[in-house]
């Protein structure tokens, strides 16, 4: 982990403990759509490509690029290498996709062994664009937002990996406040990040662990590319200014430059060091094996633990001959410390969370001691972590826990318009429950998932969460003038982190917004491919891999008095939940959220879905 980890702010003011779930609503959504000239340019994984970081970048593209500084308007590259626009004026009259651009070489580069392109708009009339092969270019595009724009053309290229590597691009931004790049005098400067997964040497025979997951991890490593290009608009002069090298064992799922060109945020499985910088060296500090250690560590925990939503287990093995006598157990709200009189400390530190002391207990049962932990009444939450900071014991879910879990939140989405929280409406569907999904989603995993601020001058990490109970649900685009916002999972709901400056605090990520119980919406969809909200957040939006969306609606005020069938209570604002389906099954190649329309690209079309619909009565 790394030095400088912290916590995550959750501003209670925007959770919502008495949400009633979401109410299927009935009302259709107008579709239009309009037919692809040609088919959209997917490239399959490759045989070698088989790790789950492979999927993750390359496998699960979104091939639909929405332009944040024109809402309006989305981007596909076609079969033949076209950038193809769509510009929506009118939905009941949509245009064929125009060509705005045609990547060189197409006929010869396209046979190469290849990544799928990446396009990205660091700015109201730049974009820069990989061809998956191994070239980078920057593009001229003014006036993007205009039917008549004129082409866009070339105003640097260049390959950043000796053209060898193939690559994509996670993120882009420019180093001017605006976001216009057309100045007159003075050069301009483009952060953009590019990212690549290649293999490790092999493991020599002593390295060779019998898990086939840590094998696989080690086969690959990923590499970010930070890559500074600056020059001037007007003189179409363009260089790289500076390339820096981040490097790590998981690709990561979040990415993003901050708009001066100071830091690096990521969020991902593991720790992402600097590796390389072309303007000031990097140095090499002295580590102590941490794999090594972090292995034994796997092989022999110091103990094991389980938990409910009530109380914590955690068991030790203590040495032959141990007597009650022997157990020294200092307890308080918050703290804890057990030690073994003329023997070892088994366990001291904060706990993650208050306890009530005098309901907790202890039992030695011949070798087995086992500590119950009872949770305050305000604080049942799934803890990630007995003491805070200590790795040292091992998490066991316990399968009836997790199907109770679920039982417990089945009512918050539902196919019927008023589901009944206790499941004995007949019209609910109880064959969901299913507790290997909600294990998959819930159970904390091995490996530590983090947030992290990388200090691009210092190359130092200044700032880092551990994420590993939060599960990532999406990121999301509010304001192209901003850094992108990632959305986890904080209990049942979803939460919207805006990373940068906090005022007041020295911490960098702010709670934004809140969608009610999105986290287990989204864990119940086994089919879901995409996720995304739109810049308001008025609504958050999941993809199948096929056919059908799915809205999740902010709670919006009654029109008319409504009351709880169960309790009697006047409702004054209701969620809901609408489903779209398209009049194809052709595989959801992409998707993007405006505030007003949600874009969905297939093989064969472009569908265009109306959000803010009001029926006409």
């Amino acid at each position: 982990m790394y030095a400088c980890e912290e916590s995550l702010d959750v501003r209670r003011d925007l959770l919502n403990p008495n949400f009633d779930g979401y109410k299927l609503s009935l009302d259709v959504l107008p579709k239009y759509h309009t037919k692809l000239p040609t088919g959209v340019d997917v490239v399959p994984l490759r045989e070698d490509q088989y790790s789950v970081h492979h999927i993750r970048v390359f496998g699960l593209i979104n091939h639909l690029v929405l332009d944040t500084w024109n809402p309006n308007t989305v981007y596909f590259v076609d079969q033949h290498w076209n950038i193809r626009e769509l510009n929506v004026i009118n939905d009941s009259q949509l245009d064929s996709p125009r060509t705005v651009f045609t990547i060189p070489d197409a006929e010869s580069r396209r046979s190469k062994e290849r990544l799928n392109t990446s396009v990205a708009f660091p700015s109201s009339d730049l974009c820069l664009l990989t061809d998956g092969v191994g070239t980078l270019y920057l593009l001229s595009t003014p006036n993007r937002a205009d039917s008549d724009a004129p082409k866009w053309k070339v105003v640097w290229k260049g390959d950043v990996c000796d053209g060898s590597v193939p690559y994509v691009i996670t993120h882009a931004s420019l180093r001017q406040p605006d976001g216009v790049s057309q100045v007159t005098e003075g050069s301009i400067t483009i952060d953009c990040l590019l990212l690549h997964i290649d293999k490790t040497d092999p493991p020599s025979d002593a390295e060779v662990d019998n898990s086939v997951h840590e094998q696989l991890e080690t086969a690959f490593v990923t590499l970010m590319e930070w890559v500074a290009i600056s020059g001037k608009t007007a003189e179409d002069s363009f260089e790289i200014d500076r390339h820096r090298r981040i490097k790590g064992k998981v690709a990561p799922f979040y990415t993003a430059i901050d708009e001066p060109g100071r830091a690096l945020f990521l969020a991902g499985e593991g720790i992402y060091e600097m590796e390389y910088d072309s303007v000031k060296p990097v140095e090499k500090k002295e580590k102590v094996d941490e794999e090594k250690s972090t292995a034994d560590d796997k092989k022999h925990p110091a103990y094991t633990w389980t938990q409910t939503m009530e109380d914590i287990a955690v068991t030790f093995i203590v040495p032959q001959g141990t007597q009650k006598a022997d157990i020294n157990l200092d307890l308080t709200s918050n703290l804890i410390r057990l030690e073994i009189k003329n023997g070892p400390l088994l366990l001291e530190g904060p706990l993650f969370r208050d306890i009530d002391v005098s309901m907790s207990t202890w039992i030695l049962e011949a070798r087995k001691l086992e500590v119950s932990l009872t949770k305050k009444e305000d604080e049942m939450l799934m803890w990630p972590e007995v003491v805070v900071g200590d790795k040292t014991g091992e998490y066991f879910v316990d399968p009836d826990q997790a199907r109770i879990i679920h039982e417990r939140l089945s009512h918050l989405t539902s196919e019927e318009p008023n589901p009944d929280p206790s499941g004995q409406n007949t019209g609910a569907s109880s064959s969901e429950s299913n507790p290997q999904m909600l294990e998959e989603c819930d159970a904390c995993p091995d490996a530590i998932t983090s947030m992290a601020r990388l200090d691009g001058e210092s190359h130092e990490v200044t700032n880092a969460v551990n994420i590993s109970t939060n599960q990532w649900l999406f990121n999301a685009q509010l304001d192209p003038k901003k850094l992108p916002c990632i959305c986890l999972r904080h209990d049942v709901d979803g939460i919207l982190w805006q990373p940068g400056a906090v005022p007041g605090s020295t911490k960098v990520w702010a709670h934004d917004i809140t969608f009610n119980a999105l986290g287990y919406v989204q864990a119940s969809k086994t089919e879901k491919k995409f996720a995304s909200c739109p810049p308001n957040a008025s609504y958050a939006a999941l993809s199948d891999c096929t056919r059908h969306i799915y809205i999740y609606r902010q709670p919006e005020a009654t029109q008319s008095e409504v009351k709880n069938r169960k309790t009697g209570e006047k409702v004054t604002e209701v969620s809901q939940q609408q489903v779209v389906s398209l009049d194809c099954q052709d595989t959801i190649l992409g998707m993007q959220t405006t505030n007003d329309r949600i874009f969905v690209l297939t093989p064969q079309r472009i569908y265009v879905i109306r959000v803010n619909h009001i029926p006409e009565s």
